[in-house]
């Protein structure tokens, strides 16, 4: 699998777990208390603009991302 597939991949992962997690976060709000609720939302909103600032730099070509995307990816995946 070339490089930019496995970005696309990534990326698509990446969009599908956090709109996932934002649904699931709706389905579940009668049981979380309020600040639970919309810490985990603020969290999650804010994972999608890193996510989509770092899309955006690298379809203007810089290429340095790629070390980046997947130091995020790994921090998120172990809440570091």
């Amino acid at each position: 699998m070339s490089q930019n597939a496995k970005l696309r991949a990534n990326a698509e992962e990446q969009v599908t777990r956090l709109l996932t997690q934002l649904a699931d976060l709706e389905e579940l709000r009668g049981e979380l208390d309020d600040d639970e609720y919309e810490e985990t939302k603020t969290d999650t909103l804010q994972q999608l603009e890193e996510f989509k600032s770092s899309l955006a730099r690298m379809a203007a070509g810089d290429v340095t991302l790629v070390n980046e995307l997947e130091s995020i990816r790994v921090r998120r995946l172990y809440n570091v």
